[in-house]
Protein backbone atom coordinates (compact mmCIF):
# COMPACT_ATOMS: atom_id res chain seq x y z
CA UNK A 1 0.00 0.00 0.00
CA UNK A 2 1.35 3.42 -0.95
CA UNK A 3 1.77 5.83 1.93
CA UNK A 4 1.31 9.45 0.97
CA UNK A 5 3.09 11.48 3.64
CA UNK A 6 2.90 14.90 2.01
CA UNK A 7 -0.29 16.93 1.93
CA UNK A 8 -1.10 20.23 0.23
CA UNK A 9 -4.07 22.37 1.24
CA UNK A 10 -5.48 25.87 1.29
CA UNK A 11 -6.07 27.64 4.60
CA UNK A 12 -8.36 30.63 5.09
CA UNK A 13 -8.93 32.83 8.11
CA UNK A 14 -5.30 33.00 9.22
CA UNK A 15 -3.47 36.36 9.08
CA UNK A 16 -0.16 36.58 7.26
CA UNK A 17 2.57 36.58 9.91
CA UNK A 18 5.64 36.72 7.70
CA UNK A 19 8.39 39.13 8.72
CA UNK A 20 11.17 40.39 6.49
CA UNK A 21 14.50 42.09 7.05
CA UNK A 22 14.87 45.70 5.80
CA UNK A 23 16.78 44.27 2.82
CA UNK A 24 13.82 42.03 1.93
CA UNK A 25 15.17 38.69 3.10
CA UNK A 26 12.80 36.31 4.92
CA UNK A 27 13.11 36.44 8.70
CA UNK A 28 9.98 34.74 10.08
CA UNK A 29 7.84 32.61 7.78
CA UNK A 30 4.08 32.76 7.61
CA UNK A 31 2.18 29.82 9.05
CA UNK A 32 2.74 29.78 12.81
CA UNK A 33 -1.02 30.04 13.45
CA UNK A 34 -1.76 27.33 10.88
CA UNK A 35 0.79 25.04 12.59
CA UNK A 36 -0.69 25.88 16.00
CA UNK A 37 -4.19 24.99 14.75
CA UNK A 38 -2.95 21.61 13.52
CA UNK A 39 -1.07 20.93 16.76
CA UNK A 40 -4.11 21.85 18.86
CA UNK A 41 -6.39 19.60 16.81
CA UNK A 42 -3.95 16.66 17.03
CA UNK A 43 -3.73 17.11 20.80
CA UNK A 44 -7.52 17.12 21.01
CA UNK A 45 -7.63 13.67 19.36
CA UNK A 46 -5.09 12.27 21.81
CA UNK A 47 -1.62 12.81 20.39
CA UNK A 48 1.29 14.25 22.34
CA UNK A 49 2.62 16.99 20.06
CA UNK A 50 5.42 19.52 20.53
CA UNK A 51 4.79 23.22 20.14
CA UNK A 52 5.55 24.53 16.65
CA UNK A 53 9.05 25.93 16.19
CA UNK A 54 10.40 27.94 13.31
CA UNK A 55 12.38 25.81 10.86
CA UNK A 56 15.09 27.93 9.28
CA UNK A 57 13.54 30.83 7.37
CA UNK A 58 10.83 28.95 5.47
CA UNK A 59 8.61 26.87 7.72
CA UNK A 60 7.31 25.58 11.03
CA UNK A 61 8.03 22.15 12.47
CA UNK A 62 6.41 20.09 15.19
CA UNK A 63 6.98 16.54 16.40
CA UNK A 64 4.84 13.67 17.58
CA UNK A 65 6.88 11.25 19.72
CA UNK A 66 6.18 7.55 20.04
CA UNK A 67 8.02 4.84 21.98
CA UNK A 68 10.48 3.91 19.21
CA UNK A 69 9.98 6.66 16.66
CA UNK A 70 9.25 10.29 16.12
CA UNK A 71 6.93 11.69 13.49
CA UNK A 72 8.52 14.93 12.27
CA UNK A 73 6.20 17.43 10.58
CA UNK A 74 7.22 20.46 8.51
CA UNK A 75 4.72 23.08 7.35
CA UNK A 76 5.70 25.48 4.58
CA UNK A 77 3.96 27.52 1.91
CA UNK A 78 5.30 27.27 -1.64
CA UNK A 79 1.83 28.05 -3.11
CA UNK A 80 -0.79 26.06 -1.30
CA UNK A 81 0.32 25.02 2.18
CA UNK A 82 2.52 21.95 2.18
CA UNK A 83 2.86 19.65 5.19
CA UNK A 84 5.49 16.92 5.08
CA UNK A 85 5.47 14.10 7.64
CA UNK A 86 8.55 11.91 8.07
CA UNK A 87 9.17 9.04 10.43
CA UNK A 88 12.45 9.33 12.33
CA UNK A 89 13.83 6.33 14.21
CA UNK A 90 17.10 5.80 16.00
CA UNK A 91 19.92 4.03 14.15
CA UNK A 92 19.75 1.07 16.55
CA UNK A 93 16.02 0.72 16.09
CA UNK A 94 16.38 0.83 12.28
CA UNK A 95 19.10 -1.85 12.40
CA UNK A 96 17.34 -4.32 14.67
CA UNK A 97 13.62 -3.78 14.15
CA UNK A 98 11.36 -3.80 11.18
CA UNK A 99 8.73 -1.12 11.26
CA UNK A 100 5.13 -1.56 10.33
CA UNK A 101 4.70 2.17 9.82
CA UNK A 102 1.79 1.99 12.25
CA UNK A 103 2.59 5.25 14.01
CA UNK A 104 3.06 7.07 10.73
CA UNK A 105 -0.25 5.73 9.43
CA UNK A 106 -2.01 6.82 12.64
CA UNK A 107 -0.60 10.35 12.34
CA UNK A 108 -1.45 10.66 8.64
CA UNK A 109 -4.99 9.40 9.20
CA UNK A 110 -5.45 11.84 12.09
CA UNK A 111 -4.09 14.75 10.04
CA UNK A 112 -6.44 13.88 7.19
CA UNK A 113 -9.40 13.88 9.58
CA UNK A 114 -8.28 17.13 11.26
CA UNK A 115 -7.89 18.92 7.92
CA UNK A 116 -11.24 17.71 6.60
CA UNK A 117 -13.22 18.55 9.76
CA UNK A 118 -11.97 22.14 10.01
CA UNK A 119 -13.75 24.39 7.50
CA UNK A 120 -10.70 26.69 7.33
CA UNK A 121 -8.87 23.99 5.34
CA UNK A 122 -9.77 23.03 1.77
CA UNK A 123 -8.35 21.59 -1.48
CA UNK A 124 -6.64 18.79 0.46
CA UNK A 125 -4.43 16.55 -1.69
CA UNK A 126 -2.11 13.78 -0.51
CA UNK A 127 1.09 12.85 -2.37
CA UNK A 128 3.93 10.39 -2.14
CA UNK A 129 6.99 12.56 -1.55
CA UNK A 130 8.81 11.32 -4.67
CA UNK A 131 5.79 11.97 -6.89
CA UNK A 132 5.41 15.50 -5.54
CA UNK A 133 9.12 16.19 -6.04
CA UNK A 134 8.80 14.89 -9.62
CA UNK A 135 6.11 17.47 -10.31
CA UNK A 136 2.85 15.59 -9.79
CA UNK A 137 -0.03 18.06 -9.96
CA UNK A 138 -2.88 15.87 -8.79
CA UNK A 139 -2.82 14.09 -5.45
CA UNK A 140 -5.09 11.56 -3.77
CA UNK A 141 -8.00 12.20 -1.41
CA UNK A 142 -6.48 10.19 1.44
CA UNK A 143 -3.00 9.42 2.75
CA UNK A 144 -3.44 5.62 2.60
Amino acid sequence: MAIRSLVTFEATGFPNEAKWTPAGSPLVPDGRLVAEALVKALREVGFEVSNPQQHLFYGWRFEIPFHNSLEWCLLQQPGPWLLLVREKRSVLHRLFHRTSGGELKRVLTALDRVLKLDSRFSSIQWFEEQAYDAGAKQGAETPL
